[in-house]
């Protein structure tokens, strides 16, 4: 007996339905895998809290600096007896192009920790924080030049000032409100006067506008941009509940 090949109708129909199946099954598919990113990224989050944490019982109480320039280490490096991992350093979701081997003046992070506890002039002490289960100890971020106009108006397109300029995206410390705030206007104009200030380095929303956030207390939540850092272009006034940053 003779066999019957398709028809063209019968072909037609076929590739309609895989491009139909095709259609639904990729967003799914695109979503399942930026969940998996998300929470491998809360993972780094959580050993990095913890790692900062065992390095302050270690030490009286008091952080690692966010930078010391006088050995040229970072926050990361000071941590690594306890995470004895540099590679944690990067945010699967975040599109930048940086360095993670030992960093000593040249390595960076896709996570900064918070300038108010961990800065470069030295740390403040465990004590020091109220709230610890309000006060971001690290987060998502990123490097964001004077070239970018969100800068200090909308933080939701800041991930997309990343994804287009990939190569701003290192950074070791964030600086949150406190530093864009009324009672610190030098902070308001310095990013647009130099180039790379500190001031640019800001939380960053690679989680589908939201943050992962390391807390005080070592727990991990995920938090949408615009309620971690408040109203722009001031964020919330130092010392309110809502504000994440400065809760000392």
């Amino acid at each position: 007996m003779k066999r019957r090949g398709f028809t063209l109708i019968e072909l037609l129909v076929v590739i309609a339905i895989i491009a139909i199946l095709a259609a639904i099954l990729f967003p799914v598919f695109s979503r399942a895998r930026q969940t998996a990113h998300q929470a491998n990224c809360a993972s780094n989050i959580k050993q990095y809290a913890i790692g900062i944490l065992l390095y302050a019982d270690d030490n009286g109480g008091k952080f690692p600096e966010a930078h010391n320039q006088n050995n040229k280490t970072f926050w990361f490096d000071c941590i690594q007896p306890y995470v004895k991992n540099y590679k944690m350093g990067k945010c699967p979701s975040n599109p930048a192009k940086i360095s993670l081997n030992a960093a000593k003046y040249g390595g960076m992070s896709t996570y900064g920790v918070n300038a108010s506890l961990l800065d470069y002039n030295g740390a403040r002490g465990l004590c020091e924080v109220k709230v610890p289960t309000r006060t971001v100890l690290l987060c998502d971020g990123s490097y964001l030049d004077q070239r970018h106009a969100a800068l200090n108006t909308d933080c939701s397109q800041w991930e997309q000032l990343i994804i287009t300029d990939p190569k701003f995206a290192g950074i070791y410390l964030l600086y949150g409100p406190y530093y864009w705030g009324p009672t610190n206007s030098y902070w308001l104009t310095y990013p647009y006067t130099y180039r790379h200030s500190w001031a640019c380095y800001r939380p960053v929303p690679v989680h589908n506008g939201s943050v992962n956030v390391g807390f005080v207390d070592g727990h991990v939540k995920l938090i949408p941009i615009k309620q971690l850092i408040g109203p722009m272009p001031k964020g919330h006034p130092l010392g309110a509940p809502e504000n994440y940053w400065d809760n000392m």
